[in-house]
């Protein structure tokens, strides 16, 4: 009589143990793969999306500034409140916004220009400024909507 409630008791802890172990630790596979709902697909599409948005933040730069030294010509100095840093044909390109820049020359003269948006070529300093762009210099003031600085020609 012993040994028969000695073998109950072992295949009860037997059976706890399997439970134990399917609940927690193994790996479940579904057979039924093909029968994915449509709340289970959007569930997947709003991970991806929430996923790349996280990656596009992790590239987001606030009170970025790049201070340039230009042969022969003084320098270059750009500011952005936000930035978004981005590789295009191997060369990094800078989406910014809220843009204050300042061209100093030799002479220490310098060009302020404020802009809503600009985009830097960090290889070759070209930068192409847009929306509501203020320029001044003296007593002189520019308004514009589209500017480029093309340091190569």
């Amino acid at each position: 009589m012993k040994l028969l409630l000695q073998i109950f008791l072992f295949l009860i802890m037997l059976f706890v143990s399997y439970l134990f172990y399917d609940n927690y630790f193994a790996e479940k596979n579904n057979q039924n793969n093909t029968n994915v709902t449509l709340k289970n697909v959007e569930k997947e599409n709003k991970t991806e999306e929430i996923e790349q948005k996280t990656e596009n933040k992790n590239n987001i730069i606030k009170n970025l500034k790049y201070n340039l030294k230009i042969i022969d010509s003084g320098t270059y100095e750009i500011k952005a409140d936000t930035s978004e840093l981005s590789l295009e044909d191997g060369q990094e390109i800078i989406l910014m916004n809220g843009v204050n820049a300042i061209f100093t020359d030799k002479k220490n003269n310098k060009l302020f220009i404020k802009s809503k948006k600009a985009v830097f070529n960090s290889s070759n300093y070209n930068t192409y400024f847009s929306q509501n762009i203020k320029i001044q210099y003296d007593n002189n003031i520019i308004t514009s909507n589209k500017l480029e600085f093309n340091f190569i020609k």
